[in-house]
């Protein structure tokens, strides 16, 4: 699966069409997608029956697209409609907790894993 942390969404999916190979997909990281010009229904509508791996990751987009990084659920990322938004394109597929940029990790990971349990509880 493909990553997009350097390269907007556009480009991924150019990537992925010339590369025609329907083993390709994409590793899908919510916080790229704060930070893309397609709006999230756009990248699920073009780019959802490719992705291949979620990365639980968040963070509270500032001014110029920067990012700074959050627990899930604390962020901007709207993990609701994400999960949603999964679940229609037929994800069944694992999410893995990156707590990676948070100070604590467990404490991140805690969070996490009760947030994605219960995503209708924003920012608790």
């Amino acid at each position: 699966a493909f990553g997009n942390e350097l390269a907007s969404f556009g480009a991924l999916s150019r990537a992925l069409a010339s590369a025609r190979c329907p083993w390709f997909g994409v590793d899908l990281n919510p916080v790229s997608m704060l930070k893309d010009e397609w709006p999230m229904e756009e990248i699920f509508s073009r780019m959802g029956q490719i992705v291949r791996h979620v990365r639980a990751r968040d963070a509270v987009l500032g001014a110029g697209i920067r990012t700074r990084p959050a627990v899930v659920g604390m962020g901007s990322v709207n993990w609701e409609n994400v999960l949603t938004m999964l679940d229609d394109c037929g994800y069944r597929e694992w999410i893995t907790i990156d707590p990676l940029d948070l100070p604590d990790h467990r404490a991140g990971v805690i969070m996490a894993v009760r947030k994605l349990a219960d995503p209708g509880t924003a920012g608790q």
